[in-house]
């Protein structure tokens, strides 16, 4: 008889397998890590319920404040991307887009209360994976942490527990602002 988490895993395995969309936003696991969500999901033990392999993003930010956590309500993507970004010259031509185009203006601060900021944002690797037992969870936790991995932990429930593998090495500056007569569209 299946314990309880290997019919967890199984059920994810086999989402993870069926044609279509997963509930990411992507819709799928970022190309760059399936080899490593494979090796963990092979483990006896292990399943991996979410994961991001590191991603750039272009952001507007919402009329409305950002909740506690930093997740805002509303705003809009105005590009993500999770492969590595070169610097090739068709990368400074999409921020030059997004931003209002050649040369790049500097703008008093208080003049971005005209408008909504645009904030360019890196942010890390993250992996939520679904642990057996609390003695693999602790072992997977201190490769983790000594990966350098130093805000990783565990989420501890009555049915779950959860390795959570992050870092707080991320970037988000503001790079440019939206006018409120301007609207900005780009990509989809």
């Amino acid at each position: 008889m299946k314990s309880e988490f290997q019919k967890k895993k199984e059920n994810i395995l086999n989402k993870l397998k069926a044609e279509g969309p997963d509930s990411s936003p992507k819709g799928f696991p970022d190309e760059h890590i399936v080899s490593l969500l494979n090796l963990i999901n092979y483990h006896p033990h292990l399943v991996t319920t979410s994961s991001c392999s590191g991603r750039i993003a272009v952001y507007v930010e919402s009329e409305i404040a950002n909740n506690i956590g930093g997740k805002g309500l509303g705003g809009k993507w105005l590009m993500v991307q999770h492969e590595p970004w070169d610097d090739h010259l068709e990368n400074l031509d999409i921020l030059a887009k997004i931003c209002g185009g050649y040369p790049f203006k500097t703008v008093d601060f208080d003049d971005s209360k005209k408008g909504l900021l645009i904030h360019f944002k890196f942010e890390p690797l993250i992996l939520h994976i679904l642990s057996e037992t609390i003695s693999t969870a602790r072992t997977f936790l201190i490769s983790a942490l000594s990966s350098s991995f130093r805000e990783s932990g565990l989420i501890l429930s009555k049915k779950n527990i959860i390795i959570a593998i992050r870092s707080s090495i991320g970037f988000s500056c503001p790079i440019g602002y939206l006018k409120k007569e301007q609207n900005v569209e780009y990509g989809k």
